[in-house]
Parts: C-alpha cells; sequence; structure tokens
C-alpha cells in the first residue's frame, strides 16, 4: 500500500524535523473506516494485543483517540467541515497504529495471502 504523496512528504520528515508540516486533514479523515469498523478494531486490540503491555489504558483510547476524532467526521456531515482544533497529527498516529494492529489480529477475517505475497515477492 503507497501512502498518498502528502503523507509521504510529512514521514520523510521525522526524526529530523522539530514538527511536520501542514497536516493533511483531509488525506487522514478519508482514510479512517467506519465508524462501527473503528470500535471493533479498537476492542479487537485492546482484547489481543494489550495483554503483554499496555501502551494506551482502553479509556485513554475511547475518550481522547477514538472520540475525538469520529467526533470532527460527525461535525464535517453536521457543518461541512473538520473541526480539527482540539486533534493532533498524535491522535491520528496511535489510532492509525490501533487500527493496524487490530486488523492484523482480527480473528474474524479470513488471511490475505495475496497482500502478503505482493509485498514480499519471492526471490
Amino acid at each position: 500500500m503507497m501512502l498518498p504523496p502528502e503523507m509521504d512528504a510529512n514521514a520523510a520528515l521525522f526524526p529530523f524535523s522539530p514538527g511536520i508540516g501542514d497536516i493533511p486533514w483531509d488525506v487522514l479523515f478519508k482514510n479512517l473506516p467506519a465508524e462501527p469498523r473503528a470500535w471493533s478494531l479498537c476492542e479487537t486490540y485492546m482484547e489481543h494485543a494489550s495483554w503483554k503491555s499496555e501502551p494506551i489504558r482502553r479509556d485513554q483510547l475511547i475518550h481522547e483517540v477514538l472520540s475525538p476524532i469520529y467526533k470532527a467526521v460527525k461535525g464535517k456531515i453536521t457543518n461541512g467541515v473538520y473541526d480539527t482544533s482540539r486533534l493532533s497529527a498524535h491522535q491520528f498516529a496511535v489510532l492509525f497504529f490501533v487500527f493496524a494492529v487490530g486488523a492484523l489480529l482480527d480473528l474474524t477475517l479470513e488471511p490475505c495471502e495475496s497482500i502478503v505475497l505482493s509485498s514480499y515477492p519471492e526471490r
């Protein structure tokens, strides 16, 4: 999976830049799963990945990361704009990390061999 150019440019700044460039909010919001799937991924993460270490508590994940981001999504539907005044790139990074690990550990999904084969071609 390729990152959009706006994301790739910001990723290249880490860790040598004290801050990131303009945050591509639209790109971040556009790549969010539907809210029911987001909740499912977070619950899967908490159930299967947080037993060994708990880098974020469930209440933090829900109240400080997931809910504010999806509140902004609902605000876009209502008002036509995302209210990003209380959001940070860090919140999105945490949420996308949780989504990635949650999807990896989601035992209700079929294994996706085609993605693995395309990512790691035989030599």
